[in-house]
This record gives C-alpha cells, sequence and structure tokens, in this order.
C-alpha cells in the first residue's frame, strides 16, 4: 500500500476499524497462526492501519524508499494494469525505487530466496530527486 498524503491505510482500502478484530491495539488477522514455524504471520499494529502518512516534510523526502510490487501470480489483467499506474505514479511523484517479484504477499513463505535476493540487491537504493 501507499496510501496518498494525509491518507492512512484504512482510507486507501476504504474499510473502517470496524471492520478489523483488534485486540490491545494489535490488529488480529484471521490467517494469523502462532503455532506455524518461523517465520509466521504477528499481529500488526492499528496505529499503522489509522495514522494518515505525510509526505510533506522535506528531510522525510531524503529517507531512501524502495516499493516491492508483489506480482501475484492470480492477478487479472485489470488488477496488474492498475498496479502498474501505482507504481508508475510512486516512481514519478516521490521517486522511489519500484522493484518487482513474482509472489504472493507472503514472498517470506512462498519465495523467500527471491525475497532475500530482492532485498539484498536493494541496499543501494536511491529515491530520484523530486
Amino acid at each position: 500500500m501507499a496510501p496518498a498524503d494525509g491518507q492512512s491505510a484504512l482510507d486507501y482500502q476504504h474499510h473502517s476499524v470496524s471492520d478489523l478484530k483488534v485486540v490491545d491495539g494489535m490488529i488480529m488477522f484471521p490467517w494469523l497462526d502462532a503455532t506455524r514455524p518461523f517465520p509466521h504471520d504477528v499481529p500488526q499494529p492499528l496505529k499503522t492501519y489509522t495514522e494518515p502518512v505525510s509526505y510533506r516534510n522535506p528531510a522525510a523526502k531524503l529517507i531512501p524508499v524502495t516499493y516491492v510490487w508483489f506480482n501475484h501470480p492470480d492477478f487479472s489483467p485489470e488488477q496488474k494494469a492498475r498496479s502498474e499506474e501505482k507504481t508508475k505514479r510512486l516512481r514519478e511523484e516521490r521517486g522511489w525505487t519500484i522493484r518487482t517479484l513474482d509472489s504472493d504477499h507472503n514472498a517470506q513463505l512462498s519465495h523467500p530466496k527471491e525475497l532475500t535476493a530482492l532485498l539484498e540487491e536493494s541496499v543501494d537504493d536511491r529515491n530520484t530527486s523530486k
């Protein structure tokens, strides 16, 4: 996800907090299973979904960002087209480096070697000036 300036992840996804199971400030997604071997999914802090992002701070714009798009094998042509539009916007408007991994969203489980290689390759990525 990459919400627009002033949006939260929930705004971006058009959900509300009531759509989520929240326990002690943590989102308990339905797929969480603590009995799985590592790496396994963990709860996510609610504020990561509710706090709006801001891209106005000039110092923050200097922080290198690499956006990894997971090109899911089951994506429809329409989903791929929307994702390509989004990544183009992120590259053009924010100067972010965009990398693609042919994988589902949980690449740490389904494609750990490929994800590791991509992360190692991206260590020196830098934003283009905007």
